[in-house]
């Protein structure tokens, strides 16, 4: 096993890990750059001053260096923390002037004049990139059958990535054919190819860590070994339970425990690829790793769970809710989430004369809340199956969207429901695609659930995702909230932010926001509510308010 890029095969510099679970050199990604979506996120980043949130590092995407995804990834990827420190290790134990060849090469003889020179007291392990920048060095000078001659070597020492043969190209196009064109032999490499060991020009993984290696594969959470560890887009790594345990424990706005950088959605971090590097390590270096505890999370019953519901309106995440519970079924509702600390679903109803009637009578998608504050009112109390209950006001904030996933509910002996209903979240971009290929081959393409004659439609019109397209709408959709705000009085402005809450920095909560206030039938809010792609709730939004 080597330190090796799963794109140019050579010793990692600068490892970063994509969506895919690949990890790369920071050289190999490949920007797709866009003077007009630049300008876009320029002006978007005047509305949004946090800058970990901003689109330029969300939406920015590239194509996979690896040859056997070449998939569509968005967001700029930070340096992966745990293979950097752990390759930076591998160096330091090594010979000084072997650690100066391989990662840092003449830096302080370059300035004299003697880079050539520099360059060629590579230690023992010779790399592909030390010798193309010779032949760069070389071709720089005029020198073209020297810098020729590098690049074939570059070619004989790694053909598998084609970089010294690409070198030789250029050499002989800038020469105008003043040196001899070369033949150089290719191997065959398939469409679907992972390279092995063999074909690797790279450092060599020790087969027995030191103990500063081993820290570095503990997760920043639970503090014990990684167990089918994640890379985020910040460069952090932790395991994925982990991860998504902070998701349960914080649903809105999640961030990484570390740098705060935003994290994805629930569903984003249960569908994103293990870190192969990292699991590959832990595998190898077993016999010598502490012994995992085992932790359990309960997981399932954070994706999957069941819920009362109170189905009386809609509401979008984040956004708060004041109830006066008076019925005894909902003050039986209330009185086990206060001793739970569970949330309640809240749906929209459907006409129902029976309240025990197994049948749904209530909207398949809807919001989970949590009560922030409840207040006793005394003085008429009734008995119920939880002993005599008073009167309940609380106050509400949704945490999640949810989905019903049986059409039949459990009943209390007071009438109240409970639901079996599974999360809601935002497809990811690195994963939408995909998501919608599915979605056409199930002839759901644009649904999200499946509607009756008395529920309401939850269809929005299926779109290709485009960046730039979407980065424009939000631009447009913050541009006229903050006009529309600079023309009310203070007090007005500090009003409307108790009612709705503050402009979030989220793209994807603030078509949610806008829906709150916007002229919306109820059936568009549920559409709205239903869709897991953010740019169509947002292109809904930008409809609606004509802009």
């Amino acid at each position: 096993m080597h330190f090796a890029c799963a794109s140019c095969l050579e010793t990692l510099t600068l490892a970063v890990s994509l969506p895919c679970g690949a990890s790369v050199c920071k050289s190999c990604v490949r920007i797709c750059t866009n003077d007009l979506f630049d300008a876009v996120c320029a002006h978007e980043l005047r509305f949004n001053q946090n800058t970990a949130a901003s689109l330029s590092r969300v939406l920015t995407r590239f194509r996979c260096p690896v040859r056997s995804c070449r998939q569509w990834h968005y967001g700029l990827t930070g340096v992966d923390w745990v293979l950097e420190g752990l390759l930076q290790i591998c160096l330091a134990s090594a010979s000084e002037s072997d650690a100066k060849g391989s990662r840092d090469i003449g830096s302080a003889e370059r300035g004299k004049g003697g880079a050539e020179k520099a360059l060629s007291k590579a230690g023992s392990h010779t790399s592909q990139s030390h010798l193309l920048e010779l032949s760069l060095l070389a071709l720089k000078k005029g020198h073209f059958e020297l810098a020729a001659a590098h690049a074939d070597e570059a070619h004989a020492l790694n053909p598998w990535n084609r970089r010294g043969i690409a070198k030789r190209r250029i050499i002989e196009m800038r020469s105008g054919f003043a040196i001899e064109t070369k033949q150089l032999a290719l191997p065959s490499i398939p469409t679907h190819w992972t390279p092995n060991a063999q074909q690797c020009n790279a450092i060599k993984v020790p087969d027995v860590p030191s103990a500063e290696m081993l820290e570095l594969l503990e997760c920043i959470l639970c503090l014990t070994t990684f167990n089918d560890p994640l890379t985020l887009t910040c460069g952090h790594s932790a395991c994925r339970n982990c991860l998504l345990a902070c998701l349960v424990h914080a649903p809105l706005n999640p961030v990484c425990p570390v740098c705060r950088f935003p994290l994805p959605s629930f569903a984003a971090l249960t569908s994103r690829k293990t870190n192969w590097f990292i699991n590959a390590l832990t595998t190898k270096w077993a016999h010598v790793l502490p012994t995992r505890p085992s932790i359990e999370w309960n997981l399932p019953s954070a994706q999957r769970m069941t819920i009362p519901i109170f189905p009386v309106s809609l509401a979008f995440p984040g956004t708060r809710q004041e109830f006066h519970m008076f019925e005894p079924r909902y003050r039986v509702m209330v009185k086990e989430c206060l001793e739970t600390g569970s949330p309640f679903g809240l749906c929209l109803p459907k006409r129902s004369f029976n309240p025990f009637e197994p049948q749904l009578r209530f909207s398949k998608i809807g919001s989970a809340v949590s009560i922030e504050f409840s207040e006793e009112m005394m003085g008429d109390e009734r008995e119920t199956s939880k002993g005599s209950l008073p009167r309940y006001y609380i106050q509400t904030k949704a945490q999640f969207r949810f989905k019903v996933v049986d059409d039949t509910s459990t009943i209390s002996p007071e009438g109240l429901h409970y639901a079996h209903v599974e999360r809601l979240d935002d497809v990811d971009f690195n994963d939408m695609h995909a998501h919608k290929r599915d979605a056409s081959s199930n002839d759901n393409v644009t649904t999200t659930t499946t509607t009756t004659a008395s529920e309401p439609s939850a269809t929005i019109a299926a779109h290709e995702f485009d960046p730039l397209e979407y980065a424009t709408m939000i631009m447009k959709l913050r541009r006229t909230v903050t006009g529309m705000l600079e023309g009310l009085d203070p007090a007005r402005v500090r009003l409307l932010e108790e009612g709705y809450g503050p402009m979030p920095s989220d793209a994807g909560m603030l078509s949610f926001w806008a829906a709150q206030w916007i002229p919306l039938n109820l059936q568009r809010k549920y559409e709205i509510l239903s869709s897991v792609y953010p740019h169509e709730r947002m292109r809904t939004v930008i409809e609606a308010l004509r802009l």
